[in-house]
């Protein structure tokens, strides 16, 4: 019997301008758009227009790193370090050869690209190449974080220069080679000194001896943990009184990083002082230009190939000898003086998100009003709306000659150049009722008035007629094979045929929205998807989303939001497909393309998902979060059950005859009673009338918020004092959330082994059971699955690297009294040694996730065990460090071992 069998299953790893107070007319050149135009010739002719603020705002990355997926690249020389499983190897050979992920990531450049120039889109052969259906990728942490003293997360890497470059350094060097676009910096040390720090590895080394072109990005919040400033909540009132000391120390910090080679850093805690501290060390020659144009110059290269604006796709659309004259909110003066035929006037809504977005007056937002009453009147002028809902346009629609709703178009700005001149048509319809003033609130098209109807008196002017737009014409149009279209095409087929088509602008803006539904660019046009009106389509769009979210190894999506907005003053509203139920009931046909089509055979209400290319998804938010009073997020609907089931319920019953998996429950109230507590809509209704087999899912902090528990904050050292008072509180809420009938469930590996044997096999699963249990029984074989306890980052920091009760104790009082296979479920190699003698077979399953079959599958021998150690695994703690190729290497199992077995017929 083997003592170890080893099995891989990769897909189941976890894994700004200010506006200005006073108008200044800016010239701008647009030469930097051209597309044709030599990559260093376009940087240039833009950084020579950019101000200081300006270079310096590229500089900063708010929030979350604006890149999909990452190169895993760190690896573990100590498994105590507690991100030793996001680790390849402990040998640099092996890191070096997974490398060939960028490939995959960012596609092979071809043999003209210059080697150390990172691989963004290259139609015109430039220096700069991604493959158009590829993503922008980043080797992290640079470097030697996986060397640190006693494996200790962000902690000192000590070893000489030869070391360094032996041991931790090749991966990068085949991460240049193959064109990787970013290199993260590590928090932690070399020799003492702060990585975030280094000059000579950053910018003396990396971009000067290794010829790196790409940009480097901080780690989260890497620039404060260069001191203590991460100790700090942001957030906390009385943060203000520690501010001026704050300030000094991470000035300081900031001009330390950037001087040392930092090109972008990663969520400063305030966008406006980074600004501010960047350009006092500039006026004070703390910090050079020549530092702040190269590291604009690098974010550029990159940028340049990740989504469009709208400016961006106006300028690459129209015919070159079309002038075109770029200015934010200019002055009626300027308009005049320069007699412009035609204006495309872009206008809408601040960012928001969720209840930051509810609002009362539904005004467009200044600059975007002064500049569109500046403009129209003067020259004949589009105005291309982006907003998540209606806004009051009526007092304006006189002075305009086009209207376009363009929703929220993203990154999509070629999408409306598309149909501004011509290459698409408009086709889009309103999905909601669009008002005359917000005295008129909460009207839709149900309601008993004739003010206005969706079909008769449109207040809003739609710009239908694209070929009547001067110039619509006047450039090549693109050939589009329609193919993609026919729903009898295979699904991959028709996929290859539309994203061959897409530009790359197109390809990457869609894979830039990570917390969004992923649709294909085709119909991120100048409508939202509930405009479309469009089952079949929204269907194909379910199955792309589909297929790029299972591809990230995430089986779960918390869509579709089937909520009917009734008042456009919600903030959510633009999540919504529609006022009218009906259209929202249409919409549900995204549930097919995200989890598959149910056989006939498929009792209706049970869920349904139809393979490895699917998704498991969630109807949200059940139910009536679209009709709260005054459009208030996570407010009170209050309508009769009559209306309840005729408005908001009608989308669920379609939803779960569909076979949807899951239905999220809402924040909101129905007449009072919260949603997350309501018992009669959850159980008796949800699941006994409407028979809904799948398990129902809290919203984020759902219980919390059925009192005030979410105004806490958690993480404050605080909590601990008011922790009592929570803990009764959050008890009765969690009491009261779970008798309504919220569930929780998981996808375990029982769940597999159940569903693998033979339906006669007698399956006895027992949480730690004690040795009188299971000499009782008599059992012919075990299976003992045993491992770490979730962790993440430093929280997994461990020194004694056992295996964690009841785990230990479980093995122990069932291995040799029964015959025993142990699935060892851990990120790194744990103390297995004294166990040894006792265990029939050994399995390192590493971290599989939710893919609890793939553990069965070789157990059962559908498939065969083919893995090798990609890491020593010691004998004892007291060894460690310890890696192949030291010269007193005594391993339990070397680098390299592991069994290889074949599949069994008829497993």
């Amino acid at each position: 019997m083997p003592l170890i069998l080893w099995f891989l299953l990769a897909s189941s790893w976890p894994g700004a301008n200010a506006n200005a107070n006073a108008y200044q007319r800016r010239t701008i050149n647009l030469l930097y758009k051209d597309p044709k135009q030599p990559m260093n010739k376009r940087i240039k002719v833009l950084m020579d227009q950019m101000t200081l603020k300006e270079k310096i705002g590229q500089m900063a990355q708010l929030d979350k790193v604006q890149a999909t997926a990452e190169i895993m690249r760190d690896y573990s020389i100590d498994p105590r370090w507690g991100r030793c499983y996001e680790s390849y190897s402990e040998d640099h050979t092996i890191v070096q050869q997974m490398t060939d992920i960028i490939y995959g990531l960012q596609g092979i450049p071809p043999n003209s690209s210059k080697l150390g120039y990172e691989k963004s889109q290259n139609l015109y052969n430039e220096l700069v190449f991604v493959n158009r259906d590829k993503v922008v990728a980043c080797a992290k942490h640079y470097v030697g974080d996986g060397g640190t003293i006693n494996g200790i997360n962000m902690n000192n890497t000590v070893i000489d220069w030869h070391g360094l470059l032996s041991i931790h350094m090749p991966a990068y060097y085949n991460s240049i080679i193959k064109g990787v676009s970013t290199i993260m910096v590590s928090y932690s040390s070399w020799n003492g000194v702060k990585m975030h720090a280094n000059r000579n590895l950053v910018t003396n080394f990396l971009k000067g001896t290794l010829k790196f072109r790409g940009f480097i990005i901080s780690d989260w919040q890497g620039v404060d943990r260069m001191t203590n400033q991460s100790l700090y909540n942001y957030t906390d009132p009385g943060f203000k009184q520690v501010y001026p000391t704050f300030k000094k120390v991470y000035s300081k910090s900031l001009l330390r990083a950037i001087n040392a080679g930092i090109d972008m850093v990663m969520v400063p805690p305030n966008h406006t002082e980074f600004l501010n501290i960047v350009s006092s060390h500039v006026k004070n020659n703390l910090i050079s230009m020549s530092r702040i144009n190269d590291a604009v110059r690098r974010i550029l290269r990159v940028k340049f190939t990740m989504g469009t604006t709208i400016l961006n796709a106006i300028s690459a659309t129209v015919d070159p000898s079309t002038e075109i004259v770029y200015s934010q909110n200019p002055k009626v003066e300027f308009v005049k003086a320069n007699n412009f035929p035609y204006a495309i006037v872009v206008v809408g809504e601040h960012p928001y998100a969720e209840s930051a977005g509810d609002n009362t007056n539904l005004t467009i937002h200044e600059p975007g009003l002064s500049t569109m009453t500046n403009i129209c009147g003067i020259t004949k002028c589009v105005v291309v709306l982006i907003s998540g809902r209606p806004l009051v346009i009526e007092p304006y629609l006189s002075s305009i000659d086009a209207l376009v709703a363009a929703w929220l178009p993203g990154s999509e700005g070629q999408g409306v150049a598309d149909v501004l001149f011509g290459d698409y048509g408009f086709t889009g319809k309103l999905p909601r009722t669009w008002f005359k003033t917000v005295d008129q609130l909460p009207m839709n098209s149900s309601s008993r008035s004739n003010i206005i109807k969706i079909s008769f008196m449109p207040l809003i002017l739609w710009f239908l007629l694209a070929s009547s737009w001067p110039g619509a014409n006047a450039h090549q149009r693109r050939t589009i094979n329609l193919l993609y279209k026919d729903p009898k095409q295979p699904m991959n087929k028709r996929i290859k045929v539309l994203m061959d088509q897409m530009t790359l602008k197109e390809k990457i803006g869609q894979m830039a929205q990570l917390d969004k539904v992923q649709a294909t660019a085709e119909i991120m046009r100048d409508y939202s998807i509930g405009s479309l009106l469009d089952p079949e389509l929204v269907m194909r769009i379910g199955a792309a989303t589909a297929i790029e979210t299972r591809a990230t190894g995430i089986p779960f999506v918390f869509a579709p939001c089937v909520a009917v907005c009734r008042d456009p003053r919600w903030g959510r509203c633009y999540e919504s497909y529609s006022e009218d139920h009906s259209i929202v009931q249409q919409m549900t046909d995204i549930i097919y393309g995200l989890q598959g089509i149910p056989p006939n055979s498929s009792k209706l209400g049970v869920p349904y998902n139809g393979g490895k290319d699917k998704v498991v998804a969630c109807a949200k938010h059940y139910v009536g979060d679209g009709g709260t009073i005054n459009g208030i997020n996570m407010n009170n609907t209050v309508i009769d059950w009559h209306g309840l089931l005729s408005i908001h319920m009608p989308a669920y019953y379609n939803s779960i005859i569909k076979g949807v998996s899951t239905i999220m429950v809402s924040y909101s109230s129905w007449n009072g009673v919260k949603m997350h507590t309501n018992r009669n809509l959850v159980t008796n209704f949800l699941k006994g009338t409407l028979k809904f087999r799948g398990f129902i899912i809290s919203d984020w902090q759902g219980v919390d918020r059925i009192t005030n528990q979410s105004l806490y904050n958690y993480t404050d050292p605080g909590f601990k004092q008011v922790y009592p008072t929570f803990k009764k509180v959050y008890s009765k809420s969690l009491l009261r959330a779970i008798n309504a009938g919220i569930d929780m469930v998981r996808t375990t590996i029982l769940n597999a082994i159940s569903a693998t044997v033979d339906p006669s096999t007698e399956i006895v699963y027992s949480q730690n059971p004690k040795v009188e249990f299971v000499k009782a029984n008599n059992f012919p074989y075990a299976i003992v699955v045993v491992g770490e306890h979730p962790y993440a980052e430093s929280a997994g920091d461990n020194t004694n690297l056992t295996i964690h009760e009841p785990g230990l104790s479980t093995m122990t009082n069932i291995c040799g009294i029964t015959k025993c296979v142990v699935v060892l479920i851990s990120g790194r190699p744990l103390v297995i040694e004294p166990y040894l003698s006792s265990i029939d077979a050994l399995v390192a399953a590493w971290l599989p996730g939710s893919e609890g079959q793939g553990v069965a599958d070789v157990l059962f021998g559908d498939y065969g065990f083919t893995g090798k150690l990609p890491r020593t695994w010691f004998k004892t703690v007291d060894q460690l460090p310890m890696n192949v190729g030291d010269k007193h290497y005594d391993p339990l199992f070397p680098f390299g071992f592991g069994l290889s077995t074949k599949p069994i017929n008829g497993a």
